[in-house]
């Protein structure tokens, strides 16, 4: 999986938006969104979503807070796949997230 993740300020809520390619086309699976602080080695699971997803928007960081993401897909079919991003990290401030 490809993994892009963007920083935006709406509504004056800094929120990062990831996205990435569905590794099967059928979306027969389920995607696990998980976010720690950068470098860290606690994972937090944000979001569990369908095969057929492909952006997930993070509202909860922390402006100053380097955060890393990756993005899991499991097939529900046997024998369970598992396939993962890689690892984007990006630091939420002010001067870094552009107003939309």
């Amino acid at each position: 999986i490809t993994l892009w993740v963007d920083c935006y300020t709406q509504g004056g809520i800094q929120k990062v938006e990831t996205q990435w390619q569905n590794p099967l086309s059928d979306g027969n699976g389920r995607h696990a969104v998980k976010r720690r602080l950068s470098g860290g080695s606690s994972w937090i699971t944000m979001a569990r979503m369908p095969g057929v997803a492909a952006s997930f928007t993070d509202t909860t960081v922390v402006p100053g807070n380097s955060y890393d993401y990756q993005v899991f897909f499991y097939t529900l079919r046997y024998p369970k796949i598992v396939f993962e991003s890689n690892i984007y990290t990006v630091t939420v401030s002010s001067n870094s997230c552009p107003a939309l």
